[in-house]
């Protein structure tokens, strides 16, 4: 672009030219000059982004329900009668799905189960709306078959349910077909476990129990087994079953027995 120096020299050439053609010239580059200065002086608008609109994932809140042949999800949207089918993609596998929704009342949405408790048939999947719900209808592989939830529970899961209901004295709301008590989850626990935990189960179960420790030691004396207190046929102290005396070694036991 000329500077004003330069436009001021093409002006005047301009004006002391006599030929048409080289007037002509003159101008065109004076006007093109011209142009560029009134571009440059006119800024160009700023360019806002659009603002993305949030994802809202669906992980609560939600319900589910069964029959015999299908399992029924409620997903709580609100206007969901306004969702458009061009709006939401549903993909249903065997043992999963995956619901997104998008720009629905300035949001998306997305629901997931990565591991259904059983298997579904992809291909009868239903969809209905209604005015502030979803309700997808999802088709069991093995009809009659029972869902006791509708993730499939780990066995870390079951084992958390377990130590919960252990630690309350009131009764936890266990989940549909357990039961109403603990040897139910604990069997169930036990099915869901690997053969290492499952060996691990059972040498716990057979071991014999620790003993006992003597009533009559001071805290801190390791667990003597050879040693009775207040047996049911006498008051008195047995160090062994072949032995009676007290021993002049232990004054503990020697005071026990003089007291005796």
């Amino acid at each position: 672009m000329l500077d004003v120096d330069d436009r001021v020299e093409l002006e005047r050439l301009r004006d002391q030219a006599q030929r048409p053609r080289v007037i002509e010239l003159l101008s065109k580059v004076l006007q093109e000059s011209q142009n560029l200065h009134q571009k440059e002086m006119v800024r160009e608008p700023i360019q806002r982004a659009v603002a993305q609109p949030q994802t809202i994932y669906i992980t609560s809140g939600y319900g589910w329900g069964q029959s015999s042949k299908s399992v029924t999800i409620y997903l709580n949207l609100k206007n969901a009668l306004s969702i458009k089918e061009s709006q939401y993609e549903l993909n249903v596998q065997p043992r999963s799905i995956s619901l997104d929704i998008r720009n629905h009342m300035g949001a998306n949405h997305n629901f997931r189960i990565s591991q259904l408790h059983d298997h579904v048939k992809p291909d009868a999947t239903q969809v209905k709306l209604k005015e502030n719900k979803m309700v997808i209808y999802l088709a069991k592989a093995t009809p009659g078959k029972d869902w006791t939830d509708l993730r499939l529970k780990s066995t870390r899961d079951m084992y958390d349910e377990l130590r919960r209901a252990e630690s309350t004295t009131a009764p936890l709301p266990h989940p549909q077909g357990f039961g109403n008590n603990v040897e139910d989850l604990s069997r169930e626990l036990y099915r869901n476990s690997n053969t290492a935990t499952q060996q691990a189960i059972q040498k716990t179960l057979q071991d014999p129990p620790p003993a006992r420790l003597n009533p009559f030691a001071p805290p801190g004396t390791v667990p003597d087994l050879h040693v009775h207190a207040h047996t049911a046929t006498g008051n008195h102290i047995n160090k062994s079953d072949s032995d009676n005396s007290c021993s002049e070694n232990d004054d503990y036991l020697q005071q026990q027995c003089l007291t005796h």
